[in-house]
C-alpha cells in the first residue's frame, strides 16, 4: 500500500507539471559593452516575449529559431547545447530589439522568465519577457 501510495505521488507530479519563475538581469550574448570609445545614443525603453518549447533535447516553436548562440537552438537540429531558458531568454531580447525602430543592441536587460514542466523532463515550455533600453550604435 505503501508503494501505491508513492507511485500515485510521482505519477501525479508527472501528469500535471510544475510551475518556476525566474528573474535575472543579464544572460551572456544580449549585453552590450559600452564602455571605451564606442558612441551610441539611448533610444529608449523596449520590450519582447518569446516562448520556446522543449521536447527532450529539441526546441520547437518560430522563437527557437530566433536564438543564434547556439547551433542547436534553430528548431530540432542536432542536440541541444544551450538549455532553454538560455534559448528563450536570447528569443526575447532579440524581439526587444526588433521592436524598437533603429535600435542596434539592448542594454540594462531584465527578464522574467517562467518554466512550466508538463511532462516530467520529456517536455518542458518556457516565457520570457524582457524590458530594456533600446541603443543604436554610432558609426
Amino acid at each position: 500500500m505503501k508503494k501505491l501510495a508513492i507511485l500515485l505521488v510521482a505519477v501525479s507530479m508527472v501528469a500535471w507539471g510544475c510551475t518556476h519563475s525566474y528573474n535575472s538581469m543579464m544572460v551572456s550574448g544580449v549585453d552590450v559593452d559600452l564602455k571605451g570609445s564606442a558612441k551610441y545614443q539611448i533610444l529608449g525603453d523596449t520590450e519582447g516575449t518569446a516562448t520556446v518549447k522543449k521536447i527532450l533535447f529539441f526546441y520547437l516553436g518560430p522563437d527557437a529559431k530566433l536564438s543564434g548562440s547556439f547551433p542547436a537552438a534553430g528548431g530540432i537540429g542536432p542536440l541541444a547545447m544551450a538549455d532553454a531558458k538560455t534559448v528563450c531568454e536570447q528569443a526575447a531580447a532579440y524581439k526587444a530589439i526588433q521592436n524598437f525602430e533603429g535600435a542596434d543592441q539592448i542594454i540594462c536587460p531584465r527578464f522574467k522568465t517562467e518554466q512550466v514542466i508538463k511532462v516530467g523532463p520529456i517536455y518542458a515550455e518556457y516565457t520570457s519577457a524582457v524590458k530594456a533600453k533600446a541603443v543604436k550604435i554610432k558609426k
